[in-house]
């Protein structure tokens, strides 16, 4: 009887844990199903994405040079004027070095210096949302200089 009691106890014990290991796989997968219809050239207010600019930043740095100043007037800004419905999400990147919680301050500091920028010369506040990624969704998965340089950037994505 102790027997029986003991293989159903283990055979429970396996069964809910592989079935939860699936629902959190599923979860995953659900998850990276909606970060795809996202980044389907629509935000969630339904606006179509009309362009994407990066901007790349040195290790640990958040600054912006006067290039990327330069970039940013010459580029980003006469698209905003050229449509007053325009918003925009600053999304902040980092590359894998450093801890989680490292990067997605660093992140977040990249994308509101971009969005300080973009205020100070002359859009509203409120048309310019700002995300920290940190190290999630790096534009290179390799593991060498090349692909952090490519992962600490900041994404400008612009809609109408």
């Amino acid at each position: 009887m102790q027997k029986k009691l003991l293989s159903f106890l283990l055979i429970t014990a396996i069964t809910y844990s592989c079935s939860k290991g699936l629902s959190q796989k599923d979860d995953k997968t659900n998850d990276s199903n909606e970060i795809k219809a996202e980044s389907n050239k629509k935000n969630k207010s339904g606006k179509n994405e009309i362009a994407r600019k990066i901007i790349y930043f040195d290790t640990n740095n958040y600054s912006l040079s006067e290039e990327k100043n330069n970039l940013l007037k010459s580029e980003i800004l006469p698209l905003i004027k050229s449509d007053a419905k325009i918003v925009i999400i600053v999304e902040g990147h980092c590359d894998e070095r450093g801890s989680n919680l490292y990067n997605k301050k660093l992140g977040k500091k990249r994308a509101q210096e971009i969005k300080k920028f973009l205020v100070k010369s002359g859009m509203k506040s409120t048309k310019i949302s700002v995300v920290s990624y940190g190290e999630n969704k790096p534009a290179d998965p390799a593991h060498d200089e090349n692909a952090w340089s490519k992962n600490r950037r900041s994404e400008i994505v612009i809609f109408n």
